[in-house]
């Protein structure tokens, strides 16, 4: 247990190690830049602005994005909530008009509880994550919430069959029809410390439908980091797995059975392989922030045909830089691909969206308050004609570091 709270990041460490990588870049400017081009297509400023109803330094709302029909979904994990520091919050809004719809608490807020790490919608429900929550004494085992997205009405509070202090169940959430995936990165699996488990329920009734594990668990793989769903097809990331190269698996969604092992084209150690995930119809996208490009450490995206594993393309910012993080945050609709880099030009963060088909580049988003260390691009979400996307660290409603997140 002590190897588990020595090396197991949390998500304070996360973004602690996020500042460091951008503060760095703004003492000693920007890395090289690849000849090839400063950008591929003319940047395009997504103008929908939504803020935090409650505001605050470091509270960091856009953390975590979802959307789902007419539904937004933001993420404030570092919030105060019910007097209690970083319980954390979550809102739905109108994806039209930008109003907020409501504002979600955990029915079980905690000091640190990070209510709003992840966040994922379907249909008329919205799943949260709030992986630091104390669980029948666990410390950081994890719960997870499904809520009415329209009245903001508690529908059920899922845990961990395998509940473990420092499990960290909600660290990833997912939903798509009547299927929800919970990851739980941190979970030990006979006797691997921070292995993972995934967990698929019942979205209606939050019935517990199979565990997931890695088929080869290792000690800090970390499966669970990153979860998707899309049709009869589960997607989960392990991040850790092989040094760091990480890998990918897909799961049949009815049987839990395994489709198959995907790893990186480019697998290099430390190149975070699988530390996001997204799928529509059958296509899955995976992120790889650490790999290396043109001798720059930017990272990559990769597109697999879901069903058979077969890589369809591989993308590369249009603007390489040096701990760029492109591939930190993935979604894809219908025939795009979206792809976050939100450390590149001084951290104030793009976003990219590619033809599924060819991994032509579409589209170059930037951030309408466009600030160092803004991060924007840290978080992205689409479903139909909706893209989100989260920028946590800008600073919002006049309050630093509390957060912004956009719609396009």
């Amino acid at each position: 247990m002590k190897e588990e709270r020595r090396n197991r990041k949390k998500p304070g460490q996360l973004i602690l190690d996020s500042i460091m990588i951008a503060i760095f870049v703004l003492l000693v400017g920007q890395f090289s830049v690849s000849p090839v081009a400063a950008f591929a297509a003319s940047p395009t400023v997504m103008d929908n602005i939504l803020a935090s109803p409650n505001a605050e330094s470091f509270g960091q709302f856009g953390i975590s994005v979802a959307t789902s029909g007419n539904i937004v979904v933001v993420g404030a994990p570092f919030e105060t909530a019910n007097g209690e520091v970083l319980a954390g919050h979550a809102y739905t809004f109108n994806a039209e008009t930008g109003a907020l719809v409501s504002s979600l608490t955990s029915p079980n807020p905690q000091p640190s509880g990070l209510f709003g790490w992840s966040v994922a919608a379907t249909g008329n429900i919205v799943v949260v994550g709030a992986l630091e929550e104390t669980v029948n004494g666990q410390y950081s085992a994890g719960h997870a919430y499904t809520f009415n997205a329209e009245t903001g009405a508690l529908i059920g509070t899922l845990t961990s069959p395998n509940a473990q202090p420092a499990g960290a169940f909600g660290w990833s959430v997912a939903a798509r029809g009547s299927v929800l995936v919970v990851g739980a990165r941190g979970e030990s699996v006979n006797g691997q410390v921070g292995a993972g488990h995934a967990y698929k329920f019942s979205v209606e009734t939050g019935a517990l439908l199979s565990t997931l594990t890695s088929p080869t668990p290792q000690s800090l793989g970390n499966f669970g980091e990153s979860v998707a769903t899309s049709g009869n097809v589960l997607v989960v990331g392990a991040v850790g797995e092989s040094d760091n190269r990480g890998h990918v698996y897909t799961f049949n969604a009815e049987t839990g059975a395994l489709i198959s092992t995907l790893t990186s084209p480019n697998a290099q150690p430390a190149g975070d392989f699988g530390v996001s995930v997204a799928a529509s119809g059958n296509v899955l996208v995976v992120g790889a922030v650490g790999e290396t490009v043109n001798r720059l450490i930017a990272g990559r995206a990769y597109s697999f045909d879901a069903e058979t594993g077969a890589l369809i393309s591989t993308l590369t910012s249009p603007n390489l830089q040096s701990f760029g993080l492109f591939g930190q945050s993935v979604a894809a609709s219908g025939n795009v691909l979206v792809v976050g880099a939100f450390s590149e030009s001084d951290s104030r963060g793009h976003v990219y969206t590619f033809n599924t088909e060819t991994g032509a580049l579409i589209s170059t988003l930037t951030s309408p308050n466009a600030q160092r260390v803004g991060f924007f691009g840290w978080s992205v979400a689409a479903r139909g004609n909706v893209l989100v996307v989260g920028a946590p660290f800008e600073t919002g409603s006049g309050q630093g570091f509390a957060g912004n997140a956009y719609i396009s």
